[in-house]
């Protein structure tokens, strides 16, 4: 992206704190109307010299600003993954004014309200851009000081925890560097791994996003129409993680062949696909369905 680029999107997220939802056309007028007087100008200067700073520090997870915050570091690295964009005028109103005690916490809600929407493909929805808006202002003029506070101004757009459980029942999912998140947290909550949703060190090298149900079939899974299959494959009850050497000889090999390296897992969610008979459209719903449960625990709001 060009350094104006980015000049703008600053600047637009942080007027958006500040004032309230900016559109990116709006940017200079904003500007313009709050820097009429000499004086003005040096304090938005100010104001935005100390933004600038934290905004860069919200896209980096190892900045130095969360030396003493290991919980908001953690929760910046998976924000980042997810990058749910009209999130971050709120991220950087919680990085900017909140207290240390309230920005670990928020940040971790911050999380959860992410994936929520992302799971129910919410994240472009234009109630949520301003949704986020008006939490992000609020929080700049401290009438959202708590995370009880913040809780319940975003309840009105964040997926509740049946809207949640039920969007996850179908959800599909393309990226595999998210594919590979959502099964490594649901993993160690399967396993009472405390704080689930962080998930450090996410290196395909060694863990692999594994399809059951594979792209290519060749032959080997005539239970499945073509319809079938396009509609299915991508679908997390479909999903597992493998270390990469035993991902790499199953590609397109049949169910019974890839059960048989599932059962030796480390992976207990992996494991557990062994267990079953036969690989269905029935198989994928039904694990679908109880890792969506699991997702309420990982994720909670």
């Amino acid at each position: 992206m060009e350094d104006e680029d980015l000049t703008i999107r600053f600047l637009r997220h942080a007027l958006t704190m500040k004032k309230g939802l900016v559109r990116e056309k709006n940017v200079h007028e904003v500007v313009q109307n709050m820097t009429k007087a000499p004086l003005a100008v040096v304090t938005l200067a100010d104001e935005l010299a100390s933004m600038a700073a934290t905004y860069v520090a919200t896209y980096n997870a190892d900045h130095e600003k969360w030396n003493a915050q290991i919980e908001t570091r953690k929760a910046v690295e998976v924000l980042n993954l997810v990058d749910v964009k009209p999130m971050r005028p709120l991220i950087l109103a919680i990085a900017e004014k909140m207290q240390e005690k309230e920005v670990n916490k928020e940040m971790r809600l911050c999380v959860s309200a992410a994936v929520r929407l992302m799971v129910a493909m919410k994240t472009r929805v234009g109630n949520v851009e301003k949704g986020f808006a008006d939490a992000a202002q609020k929080i700049y003029s401290s009438e959202i000081k708590t995370i009880d506070d913040l809780r319940i101004e975003l309840s009105s757009f964040i997926p509740s925890d049946m809207e949640f459980q039920q969007m996850f029942t179908t959800a599909r999912v393309s990226n595999s560097k998210l594919a590979r998140y959502y099964l490594r947290s649901l993993e160690s909550a399967a396993g009472s791994v405390n704080q689930p949703w962080h998930i450090p060190n996410d290196n395909s090298n060694d863990i692999n996003l594994e399809h059951v149900l594979p792209k290519e079939t060749e032959g080997n899974w005539p239970q499945f129409s073509e319809e079938e299959r396009e509609q299915y494959w991508k679908r997390i009850g479909n999903l597992c993680l493998l270390r990469s050497r035993d991902n790499s000889t199953l590609k397109s090999s049949a169910y019974r062949d890839k059960k048989l390296v599932y059962k030796d897992s480390q992976y207990t969610l992996t494991k557990q696909i062994a267990e079953v008979e036969e690989w269905t459209t029935s198989a994928i719903e039904k694990r679908q369905m109880e890792l969506s449960e699991l997702a309420l625990t990982t994720w909670p709001f």
